[in-house]
């Protein structure tokens, strides 16, 4: 359930992507393109075949050699279809979220901590945040590693379990692991250390055929997606029907958010939830995957502290 309303995004069926003539306002205009642009096309379209209105991979051939036929595997509309292939994240080299102008992290006092023993055993405690915020405050750089693996078994699990159950589980694992304790530097902003990658749904939404990278709002995250390109480009490869795109990647400057947001009270900061206002402006288009929820060709967006107006534009 959404916590706050929503705006609908209406998409049309992608049922052509290659077309050299368009009619606007009862013109037709002309795409020029070179000689080997044509070729290219021509290739693709002979190599496509259309079953049940949907273009199906029959075979390309490239220098003489012929590339064997693919299934169509991204292809998902909703959040209840039948599950075939998903991507389970790791907490490996987890690091806190540094304060920054999108997060002020906190530590919640009614919350408890687990960890795994020597024995493989999870331990747990509850009310603990109180004395860790009255002691020590909000931790800084790499996580506990007991607690890193405590996720991880948790992570292993749920990849076992859809495992279990036919589906296909693929993992950041297969990449080269990032190390998240480094810090990042640009031209606009700079962070003591990054984030981890447990949550892929944050980062990446599919759509019909099309893989989406969100632009993100929080510095620490900003080079994450990093962790499953390579599996991006392995279905972006096998997969002739699919798109690959990303939303324009945000400067994340300090004009990007209201400072202010962290000066309000839980009332006044919840008065201001309520006119759709929050700690991300409208300077840059900005959302997370996970701000999403997909109902066939409709899709709802939820405006936050990670989505703004100009992002679900």
């Amino acid at each position: 359930m959404l916590s706050f309303p929503i705006a609908s995004l209406h998409f049309m069926p992608h049922q052509a992507h290659l077309q050299l003539k368009a009619d606007i306002s009862r013109r037709s205009i002309t795409v020029m393109m070179s000689e080997a642009s044509q070729k290219d096309i021509k290739m693709a379209a002979t190599s496509l075949e259309i079953v049940n209105g949907v273009p199906k991979a029959n075979g390309i051939k490239s220098n003489g050699v012929s590339v064997p036929s693919t299934e169509h595997r991204v292809n998902a509309w909703t959040e209840w279809g039948t599950l075939r292939e998903i991507v389970v994240g790791n907490a490996d080299n987890a690091n806190f979220p540094p304060k920054s102008p999108s997060m002020h992290p906190s530590i919640n006092h009614e919350g408890g901590s687990s960890t795994m023993n020597p024995d493989g055993t999870i331990s747990e405690s509850s009310n603990a945040g109180e004395v860790i915020a009255r002691e020590i405050g909000w931790p800084r750089g790499r996580k506990n590693q007991r607690t890193i693996d405590a996720a991880n078994w948790q992570l292993d699990n749920l990849a076992q379990v859809l495992a279990e159950r036919g589906v296909k589980v693929r993992r950041p694992d297969e990449c080269n692991q990032i190390d998240w304790s480094q810090g990042i530097r640009t031209p606009f902003f700079q962070s003591p250390n990054q984030y981890c990658a447990t949550c892929p749904r944050d980062i990446i939404a599919t759509v019909g055929n099309i893989i989406i990278e969100a632009s993100m709002s929080r510095r620490d995250r900003y080079f994450e997606v990093h962790q499953y390109r390579q599996i991006v480009r392995d279905l972006w490869r096998t997969d002739r029907n699919m798109l690959w795109k990303a939303a324009p990647k945000p400067s994340m400057a300090d004009e990007m958010y209201d400072p202010s947001w962290w000066d309000l009270t839980v009332k006044e900061r919840y008065a201001k939830m309520h006119q759709m206002k929050f700690c991300i402006t409208d300077e840059e288009p900005i959302f997370d995957a996970a701000d999403m929820m997909r109902c066939g060709k409709d899709i709802f967006v939820q405006l936050s502290m990670t989505a703004n107006a100009a992002g679900i534009e």
